[in-house]
């Protein structure tokens, strides 16, 4: 193939162009070589149920001339999708561990430079494995939801500069091991819903400042670790719900100015947040759910008019809170749960908020 790409290239009329086909000509060799193991890796995802996304990687001069089409030699892998399981209220399926990812099977993905994005959860892989994945330093999303890694395989992953999302829910990830990884500061997303999430986790997480959404519903944080996210002025979207968390959990709250997305749980849904909350200028949607707030604390929230979408979850809430709500000219949706309103009250509600959606 070699040869016939410099008879080619000798034959080309125009001199620039000859002169750049002979300088691609060891692109073409490396090129053809990735094409020839990654045939291989193709064919294996493609086993496992897998999917990818390929992109064509050549000079802009050579994409000019041919469209991306007709040049298969160039395509690299730059997302894989082996999830075997993501929703966790289902039992997995029962396979062998021959067709299941595991981290043994992890070691086909050496050499994956331009991989962005991988996706394995529910799968066979552990902390172990993931130094499998050291090398892929241009990864920027990475899902091992519903695996049994841990903190213990974050230190691999200290070279992913480029990390954007983590989704690593209904793990066995406390957060800690972002201690190792404070070089990620392009990192936005991280999602720890149902892991063991706990105040050194936040305390590592904290101090990625770069981060835009957090989750850390169903985990373990109380409201010393919650402090630790004072700092984190660029978060939009926080969900959080620790069963030890109080009345005072989110006395920082205000802070958080770029906020447009909130739930938070329980006892920290409390009249001292909705306080916090009424500074928050960008808050779009929020749910405060089974909380202990009344009729006082939607009178804060009432001053949030930029409110679009709201769940009130608290029996404490009752028609004392009409008046106050009746002020938020931009809701659409308002779910009210187990409030003590009466039926006269949440038929007048109803009237006050015309454009408003109202459940039950």
């Amino acid at each position: 193939a070699k040869v016939e790409m410099k008879t080619l290239a000798a034959k080309l009329s125009d001199s620039q162009v000859r002169g750049d086909t002979e300088k691609l000509l060891p692109a073409f060799e490396s090129a053809a070589i990735r094409a020839h193991q990654d045939r291989a890796l193709l064919a294996e995802i493609k086993r496992l149920g897998g999917k990818v996304t390929l992109e064509v990687v050549a000079p802009d001069w050579l994409r000019s001339l041919a469209s991306d089409e007709g040049l298969p030699v160039f395509n690299r892998i730059v997302e894989i999708e082996l999830n075997e399981r993501t929703d966790g209220h289902k039992e997995p399926e029962p396979k062998k561990l021959s067709d299941r990812v595991t981290d043994d099977w992890l070691k086909r993905l050496a050499g994956q430079d331009r991989l962005r994005r991988l996706e394995v959860s529910g799968t066979a892989v552990t902390s172990a494995g993931l130094i499998h994945l050291k090398e892929l330093t241009n990864l920027e999303r990475l899902n091992v939801c519903l695996t049994v890694c841990d903190d213990r395989g974050f230190e691999h992953l200290a070279g992913m500069t480029k990390m954007k999302r983590m989704t690593i829910c209904a793990s066995k990830i406390t957060g800690s091991g972002f201690a190792h990884l404070q070089g990620m500061k392009q990192i936005e997303s991280i999602n720890l819903h149902s892991a063991p999430a706990n105040d050194a986790g936040l305390e590592a997480i904290g101090k990625l400042t770069s981060l835009k959404r957090l989750e850390v519903v169903h985990t373990n944080v109380t409201d010393a670790g919650l402090k630790h996210l004072a700092g984190l002025v660029n978060l939009q979207q926080l969900h959080v719900h620790g069963k030890e968390t109080t009345a005072e959990a989110f006395s920082f709250l205000s802070k958080l100015r770029e906020l447009y997305e909130l739930d938070i749980y329980d006892r920290a849904a409390s009249n001292q947040t909705c306080e916090q909350i009424a500074q928050l200028p960008k808050l779009r949607k929020l749910m405060l759910v089974t909380g202990i707030f009344d009729d006082d604390g939607v009178k804060h929230l009432a001053k949030v008019t930029t409110l679009e979408e709201v769940t009130l979850d608290s029996s404490k809430v009752t028609d004392a809170s009409i008046e106050h709500l009746a002020k938020l000219n931009n809701l659409r949706k308002l779910h009210l749960g187990p409030a003590k309103l009466s039926d006269a009250g949440r038929q007048r509600l109803k009237t006050l908020l015309p454009k408003t959606v109202v459940t039950p």
